[in-house]
């Protein structure tokens, strides 16, 4: 039998099975179930390419000796027809370890799936994305055939679906030889009927014109649909022209996130309300404690007071609790209460609001491609809830992602989402409850800090100015890599970046630091030498002027970016544009990070109660003798930074309020704007 005979009989025993079979380690043998690898061998056995005398039925961990014992050898990207698959680590891959299958197509897999209890053919890129991206190894017949040439006739790509104020936008392209036009339908996957219909506006698309010359009128294929659905509208996309159809297979589902209207209540007397579950169920004003919090950007701040015994009722179902002081509002959560009996009081601590999208989790593996911050967070995929109002500060509503969310919480997400997109940042305020601002900040407010005595701009230090040099966790050269699902690592794409100098932004420059990476597994991570352009070097981000404030001192660190990877949708190749896209967005997290990892003066200071509308993030202006700090010891870069103009961010401000209504503020003031390490 000729080898492409024999994968086409392995192939058919697997799709002969398909629907009839289910999954299970301890009855692998047949003939009602099977685990992926047994299945593998049996069909690889009605191939003949396994005899059963010569070769038992193995597993996952044998299955690479066999392969390689009747021929097969080790392949590299993109497999054909009949290829197979082992997902884990040789010399470790027996039991649930491991799994295995054949390749329909480049994409495409069959397999006996414990997820899907059974024989399934699924995306290869999205398979191996739901059992964890573990490392593969793909084997290859000597005899098969190359993939034939695709044919691009009726053949198209979603690009882009976002969602403003209601509004959903879809791009793309769409090709079916001689169609002058195509039409989009959006079928409702409860019932499988047709709900909408639309005509597509052409738009130009020169990129495919140059990717497929030869077919005659591509560069008219791209398209774009601006529509407004309900909420809750669960779609599929199919595209037509003349006499085409072509289904995409993506379910799409925009749960609207509306914004909620901020209700701003201002109040100078104090009190406090409790809530369960929404409901009101007391307000008061007895406090047998001072209040203080703190808050900082991308933080969580939290208050502890002490209320009487008697309401310890109200406070045993984790309500909310709302406190009303100076023109601010504390919304919050209780975390946690401890009984003081003999005091006659409890303690609270209580987590503002925001700690609520800790609730909620992303799901898993959760691939965005060319969406915008904007966009991500008008859906309820992102956002905790239609009762957070959110402000897109800035240019940041405009920025779009390629990010993959796994395993983590709301607001895990939303800080990843922030330390990946640019010079961004989230806040939470004391003016509202549940709002939420996101931006660059750094507005310069009209406020002046100084010993002179309080008026309308100036606010008055009240306590003495402490100074600190903050060296603590100081790095100033950023090696980039890629994790691997095993601990291992790989160069990052940055080789892109480094070939493009003019791409580099000024005393960031990309050098190649050392040789020989990549070596920290004796065995082959094919699925990665697209990500990995050059795995030999290591290609690492200088932060000059770090350097500068350290003195000249170089000190190192590794970042990894396992989720800023470029990775396949619809189990296209990778391009080369998307590494390039993704050398970009590793490159501007690491400048983010060093820039954060800077060491810095921070100026700390008690002053008189500041005005409701100064924010962390914000700037003020600092007046201040810097005589007394003997800058002819400081290196010339510091002496610049502190010296050329007066404006300081606020990186920190905690709020104090006595037992008589009194409040006072420590501000911590800095030069650049970070994001503070709380362990």
């Amino acid at each position: 039998m000729a080898a492409s005979e024999s994968i086409e009989t392995s192939l058919s025993w697997f799709a002969q099975r398909k629907g009839k079979v289910t999954y299970s380690v301890t009855k692998r043998t047949g003939k009602k179930s099977y685990d992926s690898s047994s299945a593998v061998y049996y069909a690889l056995r009605a191939g003949h390419f396994f005899k059963a005398k010569e070769i038992p039925i193995g597993n996952a961990e044998t299955l690479f000796a066999d392969l390689e014992k009747t021929g097969w050898k080790s392949a590299d990207l993109p497999p054909v027809r009949g290829d197979i698959f082992i997902w884990g680590v040789r010399e470790s891959n027996s039991g649930h370890s491991g799994h295995a299958g054949l390749f329909i197509n480049p994409y495409e897999i069959i397999y006996c799936d414990d997820l899907a209890n059974g024989i399934v053919t699924q995306d290869y890129h999205q398979a191996r994305i739901a059992h964890g991206e573990p490392p593969a190894t793909i084997y290859r017949h000597p005899e098969a055939k190359p993939n034939p040439q695709k044919d691009i006739n009726n053949v198209g790509v979603i690009d882009r679906i976002t969602l403003k104020d209601g509004v959903i936008t879809i791009e793309g392209w769409y090709y079916v030889e001689g169609a002058t036009s195509s039409k989009l339908h959006l079928f409702n996957v409860e019932d499988d009927t047709e709900a909408m219909v639309f005509d597509t506006e052409r738009v130009i698309r020169e990129d495919l014109k140059k990717e497929y010359p030869d077919e005659k009128g591509i560069e008219n294929s791209g398209f774009r649909v601006v529509f407004s659905v309900n909420s809750d509208f669960y779609f599929y996309i199919l595209m037509s022209a003349l006499d085409k159809e072509l289904i995409f297979p993506e379910i799409i589902n925009y749960e609207q996130a509306i914004n909620a209207k901020k209700e701003e209540r201002v109040y100078q007397d104090f009190f406090y309300e409790i809530f369960v579950g929404r409901e009101l169920v007391y307000r008061g004003n007895q406090l047998l404690s001072s209040l203080s919090f703190q808050n900082e950007l991308m933080f969580t701040p939290i208050l502890e007071i002490k209320l009487p015994l008697s309401l310890l009722s109200f406070v045993q179902k984790m309500p909310e609790i709302k406190l009303y002081f100076h023109q601010k509002e504390f919304h919050g959560i209780l975390n946690r209460v401890q009984i003081q009996a003999d005091q006659g009081v409890i303690s609270c601590t209580i987590h503002h609001i925001i700690d609520e999208w800790r609730f909620r989790q992303i799901n898993i593996n959760n691939a965005i491609k060319a969406r915008t911050v904007n966009d991500l967070y008008s859906t309820l995929d992102f956002r905790y809830s239609n009762d957070w109002a959110m402000d897109f500060l800035d240019d940041v509503q405009g920025v779009e992602l390629d990010y993959v969310y796994s395993r983590m919480d709301k607001l895990e997400a939303l800080t990843k989402t922030m330390e990946n997109t640019g010079e961004y940042f989230w806040r939470v305020g004391f003016l509202y409850g549940r709002f939420l601002e996101l931006g660059k900040f750094g507005e310069k407010k009209p406020y002046t800090l100084s010993l002179l005595p309080s008026s309308k701009q100036n606010i008055r230090i009240i306590g003495g100015i402490e100074i600190m040099y903050n060296y603590q966790d100081v790095f100033n050269v950023a090696s980039v890599y890629a994790e691997k699902s095993d601990g291992g690592a790989t160069a990052m794409t940055l080789r892109e970046v480094y070939l493009e100098p003019s791409s580099q932004e000024w005393s960031f420059p990309v050098l190649i630091l050392k040789q020989g990476v990549n070596n920290e597994r004796n065995y082959d991570y094919i699925q990665f030498s697209k990500l990995a352009s050059n795995n030999r070097l290591e290609y690492s981000v200088i932060d000059e002027e770090g350097i500068a404030l350290t003195g000249g001192r170089v000190i190192e660190k590794s970042l990894s970016f396992t989720d800023l990877s470029p990775f396949s949708v619809e189990g296209k190749t990778i391009t080369d544009e998307d590494r390039a896209k993704a050398a970009r967005v590793a490159y501007e997290a690491s400048i983010k990070r060093l820039k954060q990892a800077r060491c810095s003066v921070v100026f700390t200071m008690q002053t008189e109660e500041i005005p409701r509308d100064l924010q962390v993030g914000d700037q003020v202006k600092f007046y201040f003798d810097y005589r007394q700090l003997n800058l002819e010891e400081c290196t010339n870069y510091m002496k610049k930074v502190l010296t050329e103009n007066v404006w300081f961010y606020l990186t920190s401000i905690r709020y104090e309020i006595d037992q008589t209504g009194v409040e006072i503020n420590t501000l911590t003031l800095e030069k650049f704007l970070k994001v503070n390490d709380h362990g």
